[in-house]
């Protein structure tokens, strides 16, 4: 069908798919995710967001919990620059649902992010978040 979403990647950590005639970029983590798994995650959506010059991602974080120290750091200082650079305006975010910390770093992310002109909203539903976007 041509609404239905492209799975992009597809590991034992996280579902990345692109929503092409909405443009989103949308990753669903199975579990917590590992170094390495997080980083080819995210460069896989930036990809896209530079190919397709999406603006719009939904991450479904729900059954992940906190990232290794050294990923919060590339995410903050590597891939972040470069998602702004690319024209990312966007983030629904559905956080961990269980992990009190993950939820924290996520806001941690999303102050930050705000403050480099994405819009964030928080989500317990995906489909809510999609609608958003």
């Amino acid at each position: 069908m041509a609404n239905e979403p492209i799975v992009v990647l597809d590991n034992v950590y996280a579902t990345l798919r692109f929503h092409e005639a909405a443009k989103i970029i949308h990753h669903e983590m199975k579990q917590p995710i590992r170094a390495g798994a997080f980083q080819q995650l995210l460069t896989a959506g930036l990809k896209l967001m530079r190919k397709h010059e999406a603006k719009k991602w939904l991450s479904d974080d729900r059954k992940n919990s906190v990232l290794e120290p050294d990923d919060e750091t590339w995410a903050r200082t590597v891939w972040f620059p470069q998602s702004q650079a690319a024209g990312w305006k966007y983030w629904a975010v559905c956080p961990p649902a269980e992990k009190v910390i993950g939820q924290l770093q996520i806001n941690r992310h999303a102050k930050s992010y705000v403050q480099g002109g994405v819009e964030v909203q928080n989500f317990g539903d995906p489909s809510d978040a999609l609608a958003w976007l």
